[in-house]
């Protein structure tokens, strides 16, 4: 970031800076979100000139970032797209049964993997958290239990190939 360019140039050089930076970068490319798809972003959310320049500025950074490291260094979320990529012509995968268990939610980019797992693998398991039914919400809103339970039905309709004979949701 050049000094008195960004809306970070206070805080620049700080080390949490740059750590959250890379978070945000991660995060990014965790959700497939590419540098060009922020800028737009940034440019729909215009009328809120602070966003949307902490935006263009990520972008900035972003899209330097992705032109340095290009065809020189991988980091951790392109190996992972490498490893969706070749994961169903692993012969251990195609001999093998999943167990996925701990997350209470999966990005994109581990959606993909999953995917590419369940396409090639014996059998895909995963183990989703949710609420008990005493816990929802008496307004008869949607809570955020009941949005990830039909993001985890979405995500077993796609990782079964659309049959959900073995799936159900345990409270």
């Amino acid at each position: 970031i050049h000094e008195n360019e960004s809306i970070f140039a206070s805080v620049r050089n700080k080390r949490s800076f740059i750590t959250m930076l890379n978070d945000q970068i991660s995060e990014l490319k965790q959700y497939n979100i590419t540098p060009q798809e922020l800028r737009e972003m940034a440019g729909e959310l215009a009328e809120d000139e602070i966003l949307s320049s902490k935006l263009n500025d990520i972008y900035d950074i972003y899209e330097r970032y992705e032109s340095a490291v290009s065809g020189r260094f991988t980091d951790t979320e392109d190996h992972q797209q490498a490893i969706n990529q070749k994961i169903g012509d692993a012969p251990f995968v195609k001999r093998s049964i999943f167990w996925i268990d701990g997350f209470d939610y999966l990005t994109p980019r581990l959606m993909a993997m999953v995917e590419a797992a369940a396409a090639a693998a014996v059998e895909v398991n995963v183990v989703l958290t949710g609420e008990a039914d005493d816990a929802a919400d008496k307004t008869g809103a949607r809570t955020a239990s009941d949005r990830a339970d039909a993001e985890h039905i979405d995500m077993a309709d796609v990782i079964s190939g659309g049959g959900r004979e073995f799936f159900e949701i345990s409270r």
